[in-house]
């Protein structure tokens, strides 16, 4: 808003100016003669209306915001028009305010629910067919603990056994490392420990395990040292799973009404893929930089310009600042210390240079000694 004041109250001292210069042209025959006609704060006003609106991207909040400030009813109608032409403007050469292009700047995961999108493609053309998952038995804490340590996934699905892939549940990064921590610190489990991610079903029993008798937490011993380390109440048996034919359009509904980490692809109870928020992104950004690519080439290359015209004239300032500080340091001999610190460091190299003899007959007499 200051940004957007400074420029509309320079606009309107301008238009002030070109009144007082030209008072009798047509562009001013609206003006009385002794009733002041351009007021600059006005302009200055109406300049950081403009700039809130098309920075944020909203409309009726900037009108209220402005009417708040002032409390004037004769500056709404105004302040209505300069907001209706900058939301205009911005839809025209812009995409959305400066929230969403920071979002889209940084490779934020979101999607916007304004937008709807028609690709006619299945989503197993957007998943990630390479999984890394988690065998229900079998394996030992410290293999749990490497595949954790090298992989930055949010989380793993759990299969019966790497072989049939049959899904059975899912756990996230943060509860698999708080199950890790508290099996190695609480419970003093070794490393060749089993760990196991089964589930009771419906029988009563659990799917298939080994014979070694599992050890939850509420019954580990801290001395026993168990061979097994039971994980099963860490984990979502029941995960959000879809079809690999079901549209990415659906898909992409799920993550905005829902909002999962991750929705795993199963197709007969068989894992078969995952995907995310990102991988649905980048399908995205790829169909319409091939549906439109001059529109995208032309943003991107009108962004490109911008950003070299404000870093000529960011240099250009600041050459200017430079100059402008040589001439008054050169001319006033500015002094950046105050007189009690000159004074003082005076004093200090007034005291070395009477010790200065002394300094050197003391060093020679240090290096001809013993150390001590």
């Amino acid at each position: 808003m200051a940004i957007g004041a400074s420029f509309g109250r320079m606009v309107g001292i301008f238009v002030q100016f070109l009144h007082e210069s030209f008072p009798d042209s047509a562009f001013f025959a609206a003006c009385q003669p002794d009733v002041p006609c351009i007021t600059p704060g006005t302009y200055a006003f109406l300049g950081a209306g403009a700039a809130l609106s098309g920075i944020m991207h909203i409309t009726v909040s900037t009108v209220v915001i402005m009417f708040e400030i002032t409390g004037a009813l004769t500056y709404i109608l105004p302040t209505m028009v300069v907001v209706g032409v900058t939301k205009a403007v911005s839809e025209r050469f812009g995409h959305g305010g400066i929230a969403d292009r920071m979002i889209y700047l940084n490779g934020y995961p979101f999607l916007d629910n304004k937008e709807e999108h028609t690709f006619g493609v299945p989503v197993s053309q957007v998943m990630a067919s390479h999984v890394v998952s988690l065998p229900a038995t079998g394996l030992e804490l410290r293999a749990l603990e490497r595949i954790v340590n090298e992989n930055q996934y949010q989380g793993y699905p759990i299969v019966e056994d790497t072989q049939s892939k049959t899904l059975i549940g899912y756990i996230g990064q943060t509860e698999l490392r708080y199950a890790i921590d508290r099996a190695k610190k609480d419970q003093m489990a070794p490393g060749h420990a089993r760990c196991t991610f089964a589930t009771p079903n419906n029988n009563g029993n659990r799917t298939p395990t080994s014979a070694v008798p599992s050890a939850s937490f509420d019954t580990m011993s801290a001395t026993s040292g168990q061979l097994q380390v039971d994980l099963s109440k860490f984990i979502d048996p029941t995960p959000l799973s879809v079809h690999p034919r079901l549209p990415l359009e659906t898909v992409m509904e799920l993550f905005k009404k829902m909002g999962p980490r991750v929705i795993l692809i199963e197709y007969r109870g068989r894992l078969t893929g995952l995907v995310t928020v990102k991988d649905c992104l980048k399908y995205q950004f790829k169909f319409e930089a091939h549906e439109n690519p001059q529109v995208a080439r032309s943003l991107d290359e009108r962004e490109e310009k911008v950003w070299g015209a404000l870093k000529t004239v960011a240099g250009w300032v600041d050459g200017m600042f430079g100059k402008l500080r040589a001439r008054v340091g050169g001319r006033q001999g500015v002094r950046l210390m105050s007189p009690v610190i000159v004074r003082h460091r005076e004093a200090v190299r007034d005291g070395q240079r009477e010790s200065e003899d002394d300094g050197v007959v003391e060093l020679e007499d240090r290096g001809r000694g013993s150390v001590r």
